[in-house]
């Protein structure tokens, strides 16, 4: 399985570094999250892991290649991104949307074979998106776009995918539907998930382990029940974090240090 490794990473943000020698590995077939306060560095890391940030100095690589050094569509086919906030296009279907995850594989000008057609399909079935494909991507709810842009990022068949904050602008219900369905993807399909969260809730209860960036550096890495019980993470957000336990599973309580 592909391992995505960062070695001494810095990436400036105009003259000021916003990744500061980060290294950490991500084991594959699990779910990483990567948390930390505002302005911490976490989409800038995640950018640069995807080559739409140019790195100062240190190095990504997937399955031993640099993902810096690589051509677009060879990329496309190692790592799939979604950032924070995706743009839909206006006036295209779900099953057309979807299927731009193909261009990986049969290129911008090529029509899709019947492979292609075939993987959409698949995936298409397996975000509960089938009875939407005809719709205007653009007239989905917010839930419904968000699994949209997902089967869009997993049609390209990769087996890592980085999301930045993919519960932004969801409710309740549909943030854990979505976190329920990359949950799955982990545990089905040995998907490699690397996602920012800013929901420590939801980062307890289901990503594997969790990497928390302070300053622009990595400060803690490790499973994610012992991250979460960790005081360094408190002491990143300056707050007190308890842990509590609901059925089998951590929330985190915050309580604003007096």
């Amino acid at each position: 399985m592909n391992r995505v490794s960062v070695e001494h990473l810095t990436v400036l943000g105009g003259s000021q570094e916003v990744v500061r020698d980060v290294t950490v590995t991500f084991r594959p077939g699990r779910w990483t999250a990567i948390v930390g306060p505002n302005g911490a560095g976490k989409t800038s890391l995640v950018e640069s892991m995807v080559a739409l940030r140019r790195v100062a100095s240190g190095s990504v690589s997937v399955a031993g290649k640099d993902v810096h050094s690589l051509r677009e569509r060879e990329r496309a086919r190692l790592v799939a991104f979604i950032p924070q906030n995706p743009v839909v296009p206006v006036g295209m279907s779900v099953v057309d949307y979807v299927g731009l995850g193909r261009t990986a594989h049969h290129g911008i000008l090529q029509a899709m074979a019947m492979a292609d057609t075939r993987a959409v399909e698949e995936v298409m079935k397996r975000l509960n998106l089938t009875n939407l494909a005809q719709r205007d991507v653009a007239t989905l709810s917010g839930g419904e776009c968000q699994r949209a842009v997902i089967a869009r990022a997993l049609a390209q068949a990769t087996q890592i995918l980085v999301l930045d904050e993919p519960t932004t602008g969801l409710d309740v219900r549909h943030q854990f539907e979505i976190m329920q369905l990359l949950r799955r993807e982990v545990d089905e399909c040995e998907v490699t998930v690397i996602s920012t969260l800013h929901d420590l809730s939801l980062a307890g209860q289901y990503a594997d382990e969790m990497v928390v960036i302070h300053d622009a550096r990595v400060v803690l890495h490790g499973p994610t029940s012992e991250v979460l019980r960790s005081p360094v993470l408190g002491d990143c957000y300056d707050m007190d974090l308890r842990v509590v336990e609901v059925d089998g599973r951590d929330v985190v309580v915050p309580i604003q240090r007096v």
